[in-house]
Protein backbone atom coordinates (compact mmCIF):
# COMPACT_ATOMS: atom_id res chain seq x y z
CA UNK A 1 0.00 0.00 0.00
CA UNK A 2 1.33 3.42 -0.88
CA UNK A 3 0.31 6.98 -0.29
CA UNK A 4 0.88 9.86 -2.63
CA UNK A 5 1.78 13.41 -1.69
CA UNK A 6 0.77 16.02 -4.23
CA UNK A 7 3.70 18.25 -5.10
CA UNK A 8 3.44 21.17 -7.47
CA UNK A 9 5.79 23.91 -8.59
CA UNK A 10 5.22 27.25 -10.20
CA UNK A 11 7.30 29.96 -11.84
CA UNK A 12 6.03 33.52 -12.04
CA UNK A 13 7.52 35.90 -14.58
CA UNK A 14 7.25 39.37 -13.07
CA UNK A 15 8.29 42.68 -14.56
CA UNK A 16 6.09 45.15 -12.77
CA UNK A 17 2.95 43.64 -14.38
CA UNK A 18 2.07 40.75 -16.70
CA UNK A 19 2.30 41.55 -20.38
CA UNK A 20 -1.03 41.24 -22.16
CA UNK A 21 -2.52 40.05 -18.84
CA UNK A 22 -0.90 36.65 -19.37
CA UNK A 23 -1.29 34.39 -16.29
CA UNK A 24 1.73 32.95 -14.42
CA UNK A 25 3.33 29.91 -16.00
CA UNK A 26 2.47 26.76 -14.04
CA UNK A 27 4.32 23.50 -14.52
CA UNK A 28 2.33 20.24 -14.77
CA UNK A 29 1.39 18.50 -11.56
CA UNK A 30 3.73 15.76 -10.38
CA UNK A 31 3.35 12.97 -7.85
CA UNK A 32 6.00 11.89 -5.37
CA UNK A 33 5.71 8.27 -4.25
CA UNK A 34 6.20 7.92 -0.48
CA UNK A 35 6.43 4.55 1.25
CA UNK A 36 3.63 3.69 3.67
CA UNK A 37 4.69 2.12 6.99
CA UNK A 38 1.81 0.33 8.72
CA UNK A 39 1.68 -0.01 12.50
CA UNK A 40 2.93 -3.55 13.04
CA UNK A 41 3.81 -3.34 16.73
CA UNK A 42 1.85 -2.97 19.95
CA UNK A 43 1.43 0.59 21.23
CA UNK A 44 1.82 1.81 24.81
CA UNK A 45 -0.24 4.73 26.11
CA UNK A 46 0.56 7.10 28.97
CA UNK A 47 -0.68 10.43 30.32
CA UNK A 48 1.22 13.27 31.97
CA UNK A 49 1.23 17.01 32.62
CA UNK A 50 3.81 19.20 30.93
CA UNK A 51 4.58 22.05 33.30
CA UNK A 52 5.22 25.53 31.99
CA UNK A 53 5.34 28.90 33.70
CA UNK A 54 2.12 29.88 31.93
CA UNK A 55 0.28 26.79 33.14
CA UNK A 56 0.00 23.04 32.67
CA UNK A 57 -0.71 21.05 29.52
CA UNK A 58 -2.21 17.55 29.83
CA UNK A 59 -0.83 15.24 27.15
CA UNK A 60 -1.13 11.69 25.94
CA UNK A 61 2.04 9.88 24.96
CA UNK A 62 1.96 6.91 22.59
CA UNK A 63 5.10 4.79 22.11
CA UNK A 64 5.76 1.65 20.09
CA UNK A 65 6.97 -1.54 21.75
CA UNK A 66 9.44 -1.90 18.88
CA UNK A 67 12.45 0.41 18.83
CA UNK A 68 13.98 1.99 15.75
CA UNK A 69 17.32 3.52 14.80
CA UNK A 70 18.20 6.29 14.26
CA UNK A 71 16.11 8.23 16.76
CA UNK A 72 13.28 10.45 15.57
CA UNK A 73 10.60 8.04 14.32
CA UNK A 74 6.98 9.08 14.84
CA UNK A 75 3.50 7.62 15.07
CA UNK A 76 1.28 9.64 12.73
CA UNK A 77 -2.31 10.27 13.70
CA UNK A 78 -4.93 12.81 14.74
CA UNK A 79 -7.28 13.64 17.61
CA UNK A 80 -10.68 15.30 17.96
CA UNK A 81 -12.89 16.01 20.96
CA UNK A 82 -16.62 16.20 21.64
CA UNK A 83 -17.24 16.99 25.31
CA UNK A 84 -15.74 14.21 27.40
CA UNK A 85 -15.14 11.91 24.42
CA UNK A 86 -11.91 11.92 22.39
CA UNK A 87 -11.58 10.25 18.98
CA UNK A 88 -7.97 9.27 18.20
CA UNK A 89 -6.64 7.67 15.04
CA UNK A 90 -3.14 6.22 14.86
CA UNK A 91 -2.54 5.80 11.13
CA UNK A 92 1.04 4.76 10.40
CA UNK A 93 4.69 4.96 11.39
CA UNK A 94 7.08 7.56 10.04
CA UNK A 95 10.43 5.79 10.33
CA UNK A 96 13.27 8.29 10.52
CA UNK A 97 16.34 7.95 8.31
CA UNK A 98 18.37 10.60 10.12
CA UNK A 99 19.02 11.50 13.74
CA UNK A 100 21.02 10.25 16.69
CA UNK A 101 22.41 6.76 16.20
CA UNK A 102 20.45 5.21 19.06
CA UNK A 103 17.53 2.80 19.14
CA UNK A 104 14.31 4.26 20.58
CA UNK A 105 10.55 3.74 20.16
CA UNK A 106 8.48 5.79 17.74
CA UNK A 107 6.33 8.37 19.56
CA UNK A 108 3.27 10.57 19.27
CA UNK A 109 2.04 13.32 21.61
CA UNK A 110 -1.54 14.66 21.74
CA UNK A 111 -2.80 17.55 23.86
CA UNK A 112 -6.06 16.87 25.70
CA UNK A 113 -6.97 20.44 26.65
CA UNK A 114 -8.73 21.41 29.88
CA UNK A 115 -9.97 18.47 31.93
CA UNK A 116 -12.07 19.01 35.03
CA UNK A 117 -12.38 16.21 37.57
CA UNK A 118 -14.38 13.37 36.05
CA UNK A 119 -14.32 10.54 33.51
CA UNK A 120 -13.19 10.87 29.89
CA UNK A 121 -13.47 8.29 27.12
CA UNK A 122 -10.70 7.76 24.58
CA UNK A 123 -11.84 5.90 21.47
CA UNK A 124 -8.55 4.89 19.85
CA UNK A 125 -8.42 3.40 16.35
CA UNK A 126 -5.35 1.40 15.28
CA UNK A 127 -5.33 -0.66 12.08
CA UNK A 128 -9.14 -0.31 11.80
CA UNK A 129 -9.59 -1.72 15.32
CA UNK A 130 -11.02 0.43 18.10
CA UNK A 131 -9.86 0.23 21.73
CA UNK A 132 -11.63 2.21 24.45
CA UNK A 133 -9.69 3.74 27.35
CA UNK A 134 -11.28 5.50 30.30
CA UNK A 135 -9.35 8.32 32.00
CA UNK A 136 -10.49 9.28 35.49
CA UNK A 137 -9.18 12.74 36.44
CA UNK A 138 -9.00 13.95 40.02
CA UNK A 139 -7.13 16.68 41.87
CA UNK A 140 -4.42 14.20 42.79
CA UNK A 141 -4.13 11.69 39.95
CA UNK A 142 -4.87 10.37 36.47
CA UNK A 143 -6.15 6.79 36.29
CA UNK A 144 -6.39 4.81 33.04
CA UNK A 145 -8.65 1.79 32.53
CA UNK A 146 -8.29 -0.04 29.22
CA UNK A 147 -10.58 -2.67 27.71
CA UNK A 148 -8.91 -6.06 27.02
CA UNK A 149 -7.18 -6.07 23.64
CA UNK A 150 -4.01 -7.19 21.84
CA UNK A 151 -2.76 -3.93 20.31
CA UNK A 152 -2.75 -1.28 23.05
CA UNK A 153 -1.19 -1.46 26.52
CA UNK A 154 -0.92 0.81 29.56
CA UNK A 155 2.41 0.64 31.35
CA UNK A 156 1.33 2.83 34.25
CA UNK A 157 -2.39 2.83 35.03
CA UNK A 158 -2.11 5.52 37.73
CA UNK A 159 -0.01 8.70 37.56
CA UNK A 160 -0.01 11.05 40.53
CA UNK A 161 -0.18 14.79 39.92
CA UNK A 162 2.61 17.06 41.13
CA UNK A 163 1.62 19.93 43.46
CA UNK A 164 2.63 23.34 42.16
CA UNK A 165 5.05 24.03 45.00
CA UNK A 166 7.08 20.82 44.49
CA UNK A 167 10.70 21.16 43.31
CA UNK A 168 13.12 18.38 42.43
CA UNK A 169 16.49 17.82 40.79
CA UNK A 170 20.14 17.29 41.60
CA UNK A 171 23.21 19.18 42.76
CA UNK A 172 26.72 17.81 42.20
CA UNK A 173 30.31 19.01 42.23
CA UNK A 174 33.90 17.83 41.92
CA UNK A 175 34.48 18.48 45.63
CA UNK A 176 32.01 17.98 48.44
CA UNK A 177 31.61 21.59 49.56
CA UNK A 178 29.84 23.37 46.63
CA UNK A 179 26.87 21.04 46.23
CA UNK A 180 26.39 20.82 50.00
CA UNK A 181 26.36 24.60 50.30
CA UNK A 182 23.73 24.74 47.57
CA UNK A 183 21.42 22.24 49.29
CA UNK A 184 21.88 24.01 52.63
CA UNK A 185 20.97 27.29 50.93
CA UNK A 186 17.77 25.74 49.57
CA UNK A 187 16.66 24.87 53.08
CA UNK A 188 17.62 28.30 54.45
CA UNK A 189 15.51 29.96 51.73
CA UNK A 190 12.42 27.88 52.55
CA UNK A 191 12.70 24.35 51.12
CA UNK A 192 10.81 21.86 53.29
CA UNK A 193 10.15 18.08 53.30
CA UNK A 194 7.86 17.28 50.34
CA UNK A 195 5.16 15.35 52.23
CA UNK A 196 4.03 13.51 49.06
CA UNK A 197 2.56 10.03 49.07
CA UNK A 198 4.42 7.11 47.53
CA UNK A 199 3.81 6.51 43.83
CA UNK A 200 4.75 7.44 40.27
CA UNK A 201 4.66 11.15 39.36
CA UNK A 202 6.26 10.47 35.93
CA UNK A 203 9.06 13.00 36.47
CA UNK A 204 10.04 11.18 39.64
CA UNK A 205 8.92 8.20 41.71
CA UNK A 206 8.56 8.10 45.49
CA UNK A 207 9.03 4.84 47.38
CA UNK A 208 8.92 6.18 50.95
CA UNK A 209 9.30 9.59 52.66
CA UNK A 210 13.09 9.29 52.42
CA UNK A 211 13.45 7.29 49.20
CA UNK A 212 12.76 8.57 45.68
CA UNK A 213 14.08 8.37 42.13
CA UNK A 214 14.35 11.42 39.84
CA UNK A 215 15.21 9.32 36.75
CA UNK A 216 18.56 11.02 36.16
CA UNK A 217 22.25 10.31 36.70
CA UNK A 218 25.11 12.25 38.29
CA UNK A 219 28.30 12.99 36.39
CA UNK A 220 30.50 14.42 39.15
CA UNK A 221 32.08 12.69 42.12
CA UNK A 222 29.98 14.31 44.84
CA UNK A 223 26.29 15.08 44.77
CA UNK A 224 22.72 14.40 45.84
CA UNK A 225 19.23 14.35 44.41
CA UNK A 226 16.62 16.52 46.11
CA UNK A 227 12.83 16.69 46.37
CA UNK A 228 11.23 19.47 48.39
CA UNK A 229 8.18 21.62 48.88
CA UNK A 230 9.04 25.26 48.14
CA UNK A 231 6.27 27.82 48.67
CA UNK A 232 8.12 31.18 48.21
CA UNK A 233 8.52 32.93 44.86
CA UNK A 234 10.67 30.72 42.65
CA UNK A 235 12.63 33.70 41.32
CA UNK A 236 14.62 33.14 44.52
CA UNK A 237 15.54 29.68 43.25
CA UNK A 238 16.60 30.98 39.86
CA UNK A 239 18.87 33.56 41.45
CA UNK A 240 20.34 30.92 43.76
CA UNK A 241 21.21 28.56 40.91
CA UNK A 242 22.69 31.46 38.94
CA UNK A 243 24.80 32.62 41.86
CA UNK A 244 26.29 29.18 42.43
CA UNK A 245 26.83 28.67 38.70
CA UNK A 246 28.86 31.87 38.42
CA UNK A 247 30.78 31.27 41.64
CA UNK A 248 31.81 27.67 40.90
CA UNK A 249 31.55 27.59 37.09
CA UNK A 250 32.24 24.08 35.71
CA UNK A 251 32.95 22.58 39.12
CA UNK A 252 29.24 22.50 40.03
CA UNK A 253 26.13 21.33 38.18
CA UNK A 254 22.59 22.09 39.37
CA UNK A 255 19.41 20.87 37.69
CA UNK A 256 16.18 22.15 39.25
CA UNK A 257 12.62 21.55 38.01
CA UNK A 258 9.34 22.47 39.61
CA UNK A 259 5.57 22.29 39.52
CA UNK A 260 5.27 25.96 38.51
CA UNK A 261 7.27 25.44 35.34
CA UNK A 262 10.73 25.94 36.83
CA UNK A 263 13.49 24.72 34.55
CA UNK A 264 16.78 26.02 35.94
CA UNK A 265 20.18 24.73 34.81
CA UNK A 266 23.50 26.01 36.09
CA UNK A 267 25.08 25.40 32.67
CA UNK A 268 22.61 27.90 31.16
CA UNK A 269 22.40 30.52 33.91
CA UNK A 270 26.17 30.87 34.32
CA UNK A 271 26.30 32.44 30.82
CA UNK A 272 23.84 35.20 31.69
CA UNK A 273 25.14 38.72 32.51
Amino acid sequence: MKKFILAFMFIVLFSGCYENDDPPITLPEEYVDVAFSPIDTRINIGIFEEMEQSGRIIKLLFTTEEAYSPAGSQILGNISRNGNIYQIELNELDISDCGAAITVPAMAFFELGDMDDGDYLLSIEINSKIVNVMITVSEFSFNLTIQPNSILTVNQSSILRIPQTTIWGQAESFTSEPYRLFLDSLVILGAEPHGLQAGNYRYFEIFSPDSFDTHSAKGRRYGEYFLYNFDPDTLILRNLVKRFAKRYDDSIYVKLDGGRGELYRSTVLRNEP
